[in-house]
C-alpha cells in the first residue's frame, strides 16, 4: 500500500507540480483521517446514528413491549450468569406494569434454595402474590413478609382514604430489584447486580409512580442514583427512625427509613428488609410508622 501511494505521489508531482522559486512544489497525499480508536469519520457518524436509533427505538417502545423485552433479557441473563434457583420479575399482574400505578413496591430479590415452578416467573396474573400465594406451607397471604406488605398498604390506604389495603395493593406495581432467586443476597454475584441496575434504568424511563418503596438499602441507593440521573435532581435524604436500634448502642437508631422526595418525580422510601425488621403491627414502631405514612401520603393526596 505504501508503495502504491508513493508511485501515485510521484505521478501527481510530474503532472501538477507547481513552480515555487524555481522548484516544483510537491503534492502531498493525505491518507483518510481516522479517530484515534480507529473509527473513520464515516464510521463515527454511523456509530452515533446507531446509538440515536437505539435510543429512539426505546423511547417509542410501549410499556407492553418493554415488559416483554425485560422478561426476555432476564431469561437470557439468568442462563448466561448461570443462576439455578429460578427467577421472578413481577409479583403482580402485568397490567400494573403498563398502567402507570401510583404506588410501586420493590423488594430485594426472591429468596429460596430451589426453583419454585408453581410460582409464575414473568408476572402473577391471578392477583398480588402477597395476597393469593401460599408461602412456606402457610395459608395464602399469611407468611411474615406477606403480612408486613399487606399491613403497610393497610396503613397507607387508611391515610389516603383508598378503601382497603388489599385493594390498594392490587392496584400497585410490585416487583424485585434483582429478579434472580438465591438463598441470600450475599449469593448474588456483582454481574447480576449490574444487570439489575441496567434493567431498572430502562424501567424507570417508563414507570413513574408517585410513591416508590424499596425494602433493601443497596437497591435504595441504586434506584436513588438512577432517579438522580434521569431527573437531574439530588434531594436530601431524610432519616426517619423505625423503632429498631442496634442492641449494643441503644441510644441511636441504626435502622431508619430513608426518604428522598424527587419533585417532580416520586417520593422514594427505603426500609430495612421487612422480613428481618418487621415494623408494621409492632408496638415499638407504631409512632414512627405513622410519621412515615404521613410523608408518603402527601404525594398521593
Amino acid at each position: 500500500m505504501e508503495a502504491v501511494l508513493q508511485k501515485f505521489t510521484e505521478d501527481l508531482n510530474k503532472c501538477f507540480g507547481e513552480k515555487v522559486e524555481g522548484h516544483p512544489k510537491p503534492v502531498k497525499v493525505i491518507p483518510r483521517q481516522t479517530k484515534p480508536e480507529g473509527l473513520s469519520v464515516l464510521d463515527t457518524t454511523l456509530e452515533h446514528s446507531s446509538k440515536k436509533t437505539r435510543y429512539e427505538a426505546m423511547v417509542s417502545m410501549t410499556p407492553q413491549e418493554l415488559f416483554e423485552q425485560c422478561c426476555s433479557e432476564i431469561k437470557s441473563a439468568y442462563d448466561q450468569l448461570e443462576h439455578k434457583f429460578g427467577w421472578r420479575f413481577l409479583t403482580c399482574p402485568r397490567s400494573k406494569f403498563v398502567e402507570h400505578p401510583n404506588v410501586a413496591l420493590v423488594t430485594s430479590n426472591p429468596r429460596g434454595h430451589r426453583d419454585y415452578p408453581e410460582y409464575p416467573r414473568r408476572s402473577q396474573e391471578a392477583g398480588s402474590a402477597y395476597i393469593i400465594e401460599s408461602w412456606d406451607g402457610l395459608p395464602a397471604g399469611t407468611a411474615p413478609l406477606q403480612q408486613q406488605v399487606r399491613m403497610f398498604f393497610d396503613a397507607l390506604a387508611s391515610r389516603i382514604g383508598a378503601g382497603s389495603g388489599d385493594m390498594l395493593l392490587n392496584e400497585s406495581l410490585t416487583s424485585h430489584f434483582i429478579p434472580f432467586r438465591s438463598p441470600g443476597l450475599e449469593d448474588i454475584p456483582k454481574a447480576s447486580v449490574d444487570f439489575s441496575k441496567s434493567l431498572w434504568a430502562k424501567i424507570l424511563e417508563f414507570i413513574q409512580p408517585k410513591v416508590l418503596v424499596v425494602t433493601d438499602r443497596d437497591a435504595f441507593r441504586a434506584i436513588s442514583l438512577l432517579l438522580e440521573k434521569r431527573l437531574g435532581q439530588s434531594p436530601n435524604i431524610d432519616e426517619i427512625p423505625i423503632g429498631w436500634v442496634y442492641q449494643r448502642t441503644s441510644k441511636r437508631p441504626d435502622y431508619p427509613a430513608l426518604v428522598r422526595d424527587f419533585s417532580p418525580g416520586p417520593t422514594l422510601c427505603g426500609f430495612p428488609h421487612w422480613s428481618r425488621f418487621a415494623i408494621f403491627g409492632r408496638t415499638q414502631s407504631q409512632r414512627q410508622v405513622e410519621k412515615i405514612i404521613d410523608v408518603l401520603a402527601k404525594k398521593l393526596l
